[in-house]
């Protein structure tokens, strides 16, 4: 996980809530069918749970960037929006809120370890982790530099071996383990994720004019192809189960006749030693808002998705088939490969970091843009504190 941002704090504040925000619940839900995923909780739009902006009729509605589970199996969201980090037990109840209000910019990513909370301030001027404690205070500020930038294709964060944290750039394409020694702080390039010291990388193989249809996955010494029928716009490493195991996020992209760019993702369950155990879809036609960073593996080994709809943020539990049907147009204008007697014409190259891209900025299928048309949304334009603590409330 896989792609895929930070600011700090000045004062230690009360939060003020509504009646309703501290005790947050499952809402009921209807019992979903065999093929569909399991929702596990979901949580209202409000001030009391999740909030939404650009909901007007000429904007792109966008809300929470992230979602991260401890390992104690709580959940947690970044609801970008408003500037906080919330807490769910899994049966939904509100178990703490973060208020980063007039620190943070825009949360655009969210990891969880047994002593810490890291969350990346994208929208920052100068994107920023913030290390916060379990009590909610911060521990650390750390600003990226120039080479680890929006402009420089940073996409979010990891946890890796050793409880440290890996920046990604382009959905995990290239990672820089974060340290700190003696006062000073450092961004080591590296190979891969790590995970109970075995070495995981996910690569693509062949060009855009050769074939831009496989991937490479490599766990340990163990070595996997991934293949697609259209183009392979993202590839990266979800996680690792306790088994070893582990999971892989694949991007497959086209363009249909009418111009429109469509992204079909899933997650592929991998055993140990390379083999497919399984796989899902990311049902992208139901998101009300693209989530950078919706997807996460529980300290179960399962995997959930945080799923956006007008009314309620539900988190589902997704459920893996050995099978999946194709629902990308086979008739795309773009091939894959020349075929012998091609004439060819060039109309425009296109990059391997310029089709993950795509991937990335299209993934939300719910809306089917066009390739002459533009949008986009700042989260969180303001100031910024550099010191200080977050308000924390316990539900």
């Amino acid at each position: 996980m896989l792609v895929r941002n930070m600011a700090v704090i000045v004062a230690l504040l009360v939060l003020w809530l509504s009646p309703d925000a501290g005790s947050i619940v499952a809402m009921p839900h209807p019992t979903p069918a065999p093929s569909e995923h399991e929702v596990v909780f979901a949580v209202p739009i409000g001030h009391g749970g999740v909030r939404y902006e650009g909901e007007q009729a000429e904007m792109l509605p966008w809300g929470p960037a992230a979602l991260a589970i401890a390992p104690d199996g709580s959940f947690w969201i970044a609801d970008t929006v408003s500037n906080r980090l919330l807490r769910y037990s899994p049966e939904g109840v509100t178990l703490s809120v973060l208020d980063l209000s007039g620190h943070a910019v825009g949360i655009g990513d969210l990891e969880v370890s047994s002593t810490a909370i890291w969350a990346l301030d994208i929208a920052a001027t100068t994107p920023v982790i913030l290390r916060i404690s379990s009590e909610g205070k911060i521990v650390a500020r750390y600003e990226l530099p120039e080479y680890l930038q929006r402009e420089h294709g940073l996409s979010g964060i990891a946890l890796i071996d050793e409880g440290d944290v890996a920046v990604e750039r382009e959905g995990g394409a290239s990672l820089f383990r974060l340290t700190e020694s003696s006062g000073t702080i450092a961004f080591t390039p590296l190979e891969g994720y790590t995970y109970n010291r075995r070495l995981y990388v996910a690569r693509f193989v062949g060009t855009a004019l050769d074939d831009a249809t496989r991937g490479v996955v490599i766990s340990g010494d163990v070595s996997t192809e991934v293949a697609v029928t259209h183009h392979l716009g993202g590839l990266r490493i979800l996680g690792v189960r306790p088994d070893g195991g582990f999971y892989l996020v694949v991007e497959e992209v086209t363009v249909d006749d009418a111009g429109a760019i469509r992204v079909d993702q899933t997650v592929r369950h991998y055993d140990a030693g390379g083999r497919l155990q399984g796989m899902a879809r990311v049902p992208l036609d139901q998101q009300y808002t693209y989530v950078a960073h919706g997807l996460a593996v529980g300290p179960d080994g399962a995997v959930y998705a945080l799923m956006t709809h007008p009314d309620r943020v539900e988190v589902q539990r997704l459920r893996f088939t050995r099978t999946l049907e194709p629902i990308l147009i086979s008739g795309s204008p773009y091939r894959n490969r020349r075929e012998p007697g091609d004439t060819i014409i060039a109309q425009g190259c296109v990059s391997r970091d310029s089709m993950m891209n795509i991937a990335n900025a299209y993934v939300n299928n719910s809306k089917f843009l066009s390739t002459t048309n533009t949008d986009g949304s700042c989260p969180g334009e303001g100031s910024h504190v550099i010191s200080g603590e977050l308000a924390t409330t316990q539900a």
